[in-house]
C-alpha cells in the first residue's frame, strides 16, 4: 500500500485533549513519608499533604517560566527536609540545573546552582536526575543524558555540604539509574539502568569503583530469568532490600524475588519469591514495597489487580482491588496498613493494608494523558484518508520517489517503540484496541542490544498476521565521542576504517534480520545513532569524520549486499540530522528523528518543523526549503521519549500497559 499524507496529525492532538481519562492527573512520582505526610509530583507541581491526602498544597520552589525551569528530581530525608533538583537551557544552549532545599516542608526553600565540571549542549540532557541524600549533608545525583532506544546515561555527582558544592565521582556507572540509595557514606547501590532496567551496581569506596552485579536466579523463580530491578531500600549502615521481577520469554509466568543484604550490599540473598505471576515482558517489573520487613506488590492477572502482601515467613495475603484499578504504575507504603498507589487514572490511599480505597488524586495538572482507546476490531492496514496539502510551487522539484524494494512498504500511521518486545499476546491486544499500526524491532546481534527475548521467528509470523507493519532497528557501535560513553563505541580510528566498519554492521543487520523470516527480507534497517557532541568547534571534528564515513559505510553496505537491495535508515536526535546525516552522499533513504517536547508542553506529532534549541532540521517547507532532504515518505518522528524530564510514559489499551516511545510514521516499513 502506498499512502500520501500529511503528517501534520492536528486530529492526534484533538483526541490527546478530549481523553475523558484526562480529568485524573497523571502523577510522575510520589512518598508516602509517614502514614499522614508526603508529596506527589506532577510537571511542574509538588504537592504536599499532612492529612493522608485530603487536602493538598503546592509547596514547589519558584520557577522562572521565561526559562522554562522544570522539576528534574525529588528527594525528601523526612518530613521537614527535601531537595529538588530544577533545570533550564540558557541562552547558549546549555542545560542548567540548580538545587532547591528546604527545612520547613516547602515553606520557604533556598537554592544554589550546581556546577557542573564541563559544558554540555541541551540536547545532550534530559533534565531530570535521581536525587538521594544520606543525611542533610551527603547527597548525590545522578544526571540523566538524553537517549532514545539505547539505555540512557548520565553522570554521578556527589555533595558533602548539602548541595552547596558538586564534585565529580571517579568510576561513576554512567547510567540513569531507576533509582539509588546509601547505606552509608561509602556503600551504595544503583539499580535499574541499562537496557529495559537490567543493570545492578554497587560501590563499597565511596564511588571510587562502581561495581557491576548479577544476582542469581532462586529455583522458585524458573524457569523466569531476565532481570528488572526495582526501587532499592537502604534501611539503614548494612541491612536493605531490593525487589526484581524476573521475567521469561513469550507466554512464560513471571516472578517477583526480594533480595536482602545485611552488609551494606557487598552479599544479597533471595528472601521470599512471589512465583507464577501473569506474563511480564522483559523490562517490565512488579510495583512493590517493602515495610516492617513486609512485601507488598501489586500483580496484575486476568485484567484484575491484586495487592500480595508477603510477610517474612513467606506466608501471602492477596487482595483483589476492584474499581479504578486497572493498572498500577507506582505503589508506596508508610507501614503495613498505610499506603499509595498511582494508577492511569489518578492516585488512591488505604488505610487498612487494601481492603478499601480513597481517590486523593491532586485537583489541577495534567502530564501526557494517554490518548482515547478505539473501538474493538481495528480494521488491517486502512488508508486513513489524510492527505498532504500542496507543495509551494518553489518546492516543486522535490518529486517523488519510486519504491521499488520488494518487502518495503511506506506507512502513514502511529507507532511505537520499546526496547525488547512484548509478548504476542500484549501486541494481540493492543493491535485490537490501541492507535497505532506499527512497531519498531531492535535485532538481536548487535553491540548495544545483544539480546531481544521474544523477538523470534515464531513471535515474528504471529505479530505480522495480527496486522501490525514492523520496522527493523540494529544498535551497533556508538560515536567515539558519543553522550553515553558506556556504549560500546567505534574501533575505527581512521575514516576509511570508519567506512569499512560500517560496511561490516549493515552485513551483520542483514543477517539478523533474515534470522527472523517473515515479511523482513530486503527491506529497510535504520542504524541507531545515539546523541553525541555535534560540534566541529569543541574539537570534534575528528569524531564527526569517523560517524559520517562509518554511516556512508553502512549505506553501501545495505545497498550492495549480495543478497538483495536494502534501504538504509538512520535513528537520531534533530541536530547530528541536520548537522551531519544531511551531509552524507548518498543520503539515508529514510530518517527516524527523536525529538520530545518539554515536560509541560503537549507533543509536536508532526515529522516537519523539527527543531530543537540549537538547530532545525529543514524540510520542504523551510525558508529556504530543502526539497531533496528525505521530502517524500522518508521520515518518522518519535515525539516523546520515555524518561525524559522523568516522566516515565506509558500508555494502557485493553488493560495491558506498556511503557513506551510514540512515533508519527511516514517512511518505510517492513
Amino acid at each position: 500500500m502506498k499512502s500520501t499524507v500529511n503528517t501534520i496529525l492536528v486530529f492526534v492532538l484533538g483526541l490527546w485533549l478530549s481523553n475523558s481519562a484526562a480529568s485524573a492527573q497523571q502523577i510522575q512520582s510520589m512518598k508516602l513519608l509517614t502514614a499522614q505526610t508526603g508529596w506527589a509530583q506532577s510537571e511542574s507541581h509538588l504537592y504536599w499533604t499532612s492529612d493522608g491526602g485530603a487536602h493538598w498544597k503546592d509547596i514547589a520552589p519558584s520557577m522562572s517560566s521565561n526559562l522554562k525551569e522544570f522539576i528534574g528530581g525529588i528527594f525528601f530525608l523526612d518530613t521537614s527536609t527535601g531537595w529538588v533538583l530544577l533545570s533550564y537551557a540558557n541562552d547558549n544552549g546549555e542545560q542548567q540545573f540548580r538545587l532547591a532545599s528546604t527545612s520547613d516542608a516547602g515553606a520557604t526553600w533556598s537554592s544554589s546552582p550546581i556546577k557542573l565540571p564541563w559544558k554540555r549542549h541541551a540536547d545532550d540532557f534530559d533534565g531530570g536526575a535521581d536525587v538521594f541524600f544520606l543525611d542533610e549533608l551527603h547527597g548525590w545525583v545522578n544526571l540523566q543524558l538524553s537517549h532514545g532506544l539505547t539505555p540512557p546515561g548520565a553522570h554521578l555527582l556527589a555533595t558533602q555540604d548539602g548541595g552547596k558544592s558538586w564534585n565529580t565521582t571517579k568510576g561513576e556507572p554512567g547510567w540513569a539509574g531507576t533509582s539509588m540509595c546509601f547505606f552509608n557514606e561509602t556503600d551504595g547501590v544503583l539499580a535499574g539502568g541499562g537496557t529495559d532496567r537490567t543493570e545492578l551496581w554497587l560501590t563499597h569506596d565511596a564511588s571510587k569503583i562502581w561495581q557491576r552485579l548479577k544476582l542469581k536466579v532462586p529455583p522458585d523463580a524458573a524457569p523466569a530469568d531476565l532481570p528488572a530491578y526495582g526501587e532499592p531500600i537502604c534501611k539503614d549502615a548494612r541491612r536493605g532490600f531490593l525487589p526484581v521481577t524476573f521475567s521469561g520469554g513469550d507466554g512464560s509466568p513471571s516472578a517477583l524475588v526480594l533480595f536482602a543484604t545485611d552488609d551494606g550490599g557487598r552479599s544479597w540473598r533471595a528472601d521470599r519469591v512471589l512465583s507464577n505471576l501473569d506474563e511480564t515482558s522483559f523490562g517490565g517489573k512488579v510495583p512493590a514495597a517493602v515495610v516492617d520487613s513486609v512485601l507488598i506488590a501489586a500483580t496484575w492477572s486476568r485484567g484484575k489487580v491484586t495487592l500480595a502482601t508477603t510477610a517474612p515467613s513467606g506466608d501471602v495475603r492477596r487482595t483483589t482491588l476492584l474499581g479504578p484499578f486497572k493498572d498500577v504504575r507506582d505503589l508506596n507504603f508508610a507501614d503495613s496498613l498505610h499506603g499509595w498507589v498511582t494508577t492511569s487514572n489518578g492516585m488512591f490511599s488505604t488505610g487498612d493494608g487494601g481492603a478499601s480505597w480513597t481517590d486523593i488524586t491532586p485537583p489541577s495538572g495534567h502530564a501526557y494523558p494517554p490518548l482515547p482507546a478505539l473501538p474493538q476490531g481495528k480494521p488491517v492496514r486502512p488508508n486513513s484518508g489524510l492527505r498532504r496539502p500542496a507543495l509551494p510551487a518553489t518546492n516543486a522539484a522535490g518529486g517523488a520517489r519510486s519504491n521499488a524494494v520488494t518487502g518495503s512498504l511506506t506507512e502513514v500511521h502511529l507507532g511505537f517503540d520499546k526496547g525488547n518486545a512484548p509478548s504476542a499476546a500484549k501486541m494481540q491486544t493492543w493491535w485490537e484496541y490501541s492507535p497505532y499500526y506499527d512497531y519498531q524491532i531492535s535485532l538481536p546481534g548487535a553491540a548495544n542490544h545483544p539480546t531481544n527475548a521474544n523477538l523470534t521467528p515464531k513471535w515474528v509470523s504471529k505479530v505480522e498476521n495480527q496486522g501490525w507493519g514492523l520496522w527493523p532497528v540494529w544498535v551497533g557501535p556508538q560515536a567515539p565521542c558519543a553522550n553515553n560513553q558506556n556504549l560500546v563505541l567505534m574501533t575505527a580510528n581512521t575514516p576509511a576504517q570508519a567506512y569499512t566498519e560500517g560496511q561490516t554492521e549493515a552485513a551483520n543487520a542483514i543477517t539478523a534480520l533474515q534470522l527472523l523470516g517473515g515479511n523482513l527480507g530486503n527491506t529497510i534497517i535504520y542504524y541507531d545513532m545515539e546523541n553525541y557532541d555535534t560540534s566541529k568547534a569543541q574539537s570534534n571534528a575528528g569524531c564527526i569524520a569517523i560517524v559520517e564515513n562509518f554511516l556512508n559505510g553502512w549505506i553501501n553496505g545495505m545497498h550492495s549486499n549480495p543478497t538483495g537491495y536494502y534501504r538504509a535508515g538512520v535513528y537520531g536526535n534533530v541536530a547530528p540530522a541536520a548537522r551531519n546525516f544531511s551531509q552524507l552522499s548518498p543520503l539515508p533513504d529514510d530518517v527516524w528523528i527523536s525529538l520530545a517536547s518539554g515536560a509541560t508542553t503537549p507533543p509536536s506529532v508532526t515529522i516537519w518543523n523539527l527543531a530543537s534549541a540549537h538547530v532545525t532540521l529543514c524540510d520542504i517547507y523551510s525558508n529556504p526549503p530543502c526539497p531533496n532532504l528525505w521530502p517524500t515518505d522518508q521520515r518518522i518522528h518519535q515525539y516523546i521519549v520515555d524518561g525524559a524530564h522523568k516522566i516515565t510514559y506509558t500508555e494502557t489499551w485493553g488493560g495491558v500497559t506498556l511503557e513506551i516511545d510514540p512515533d508519527i510514521i511516514d517512511a518505510d516499513v517492513a
